[in-house]
């Protein structure tokens, strides 16, 4: 099968981006995978997937845009076009009029509103219940996002690069985009209230005001924003605790990332981390002393937590690993292709 994965986003890096490029290169050792996007995107991938450019910097309708992927799609000729998120699935629909009939799925990746064009796709996959549910009864398959599992980083000899840790207190780790929807201002309002350590793992245009954020709540010497790292499965297994603090999410991939290394993780009540976690292990967004609550209860049971989490890191193995969601996808493509195919006759 030729499938030709297509991502609108114009510069940046982050969970969408990192699913569909490792879903590419899963698939390409079965099948011949291309990806259609920015620079930024491409670079990431490796042989056998091919590579089409996509100008991103111009509007999803501008006739250059459009073109490019009439040409990128004339030049691969996929047997199924895989358009992701809301951008890259309106790019697609803008481009109908240019492109063969060739049977298109779409990817949704977050809650999204007034996408009622996604009826013209032939199939519609979401990556949780709760972004289902924002389609207003479109027809859809969920498969939760999931990552090719690796094992736990070895524990460094020396640990003195790594602030706070062996320092009789937990250390409670997030990670991600420093960006308004991650919430990182709640987790800082929240550690106020508890005893302990913080990594913020991640870059992004609110560093500055969440350093100053730290300052200003007298907690700069209990936080460490660790900024973009290339080491953050190791960081990750080194913590005590992973928190998710996110004010809205499609299906948060610290949350597969740290079930897969066996760390226990709780979190706001987002899509995903509310049909993976326990309710007693996740609370309501935008409540800083409800997180609060929630990271002292964590740190006062550290000893019992492998045994409370073993059948959620299970469920991670089981439904979480992504050749096996891979597969999921793949039956979904089979489906849409023999439908498209009886239609046609």
């Amino acid at each position: 099968m030729r499938i030709l994965h297509v991502i609108a986003t114009a510069s940046g890096w982050g969970g969408l981006e990192k699913c569909v490029t490792d879903l590419a290169q899963q698939q390409s050792g079965t099948h011949t995978v291309g990806v259609a996007g920015a620079e930024g995107v491409l670079q990431r991938l490796q042989p056998p997937v091919t590579k089409l450019f996509l100008p991103m910097q111009h509007s999803r309708r501008d006739p250059r845009l459009l073109w490019a992927v009439r040409n990128a799609v004339r030049e691969f000729a996929p047997d199924v076009i895989h358009a992701h998120a809301g951008k890259g699935a309106a790019l697609i629909h803008s481009s109908r009029w240019l492109l063969p009939r060739i049977p298109r799925v779409a990817t949704i990746h977050g809650t999204k509103k007034h996408l009622g064009f996604l009826r013209a796709f032939d199939r519609v996959i979401t990556v949780s219940r709760r972004a289902g549910e924002s389609l207003g009864g479109i027809p859809h398959t969920v498969i939760w996002n999931a990552i090719l599992a690796s094992e736990r980083p070895d524990r460094p000899a020396d640990l003195s690069t790594f602030p706070f840790l062996d320092q009789g207190q937990p250390v409670f780790a997030s990670v991600g985009r420093l960006v308004e929807e991650k919430a990182f201002d709640v987790l800082l309002r929240a550690l106020r209230e508890v005893e302990g350590y913080l990594w913020i793992i991640g870059d992004g245009v609110l560093r500055a005001p969440l350093e100053k954020l730290a300052g200003e709540l007298s907690l700069s010497d209990r936080v460490w924003f660790a900024g973009f790292r290339s080491d953050v499965p190791l960081l990750m297994s080194l913590a005590d605790i992973l928190v998710i603090s996110s004010r809205r999410e499609g299906f948060p991939l610290v949350l597969v990332e740290s079930l897969h290394l066996h760390r226990p993780v709780v979190g706001t009540r987002v899509a995903g981390v509310e049909e993976i976690l326990p309710a007693e292990w996740s609370c309501e967004p935008e409540n800083p002393p409800a997180l609060a609550a929630l990271m002292r209860k964590t740190a006062n049971q550290i000893g019992s937590l492998e045994k409370e989490f073993a059948p959620i890191y299970e469920l991670a193995a089981q439904e979480l690993q992504l050749d096996k969601a891979a597969l999921k996808i793949e039956a979904v493509y089979r489906e849409m292709s023999e439908a498209t195919s009886r239609v046609a006759r």
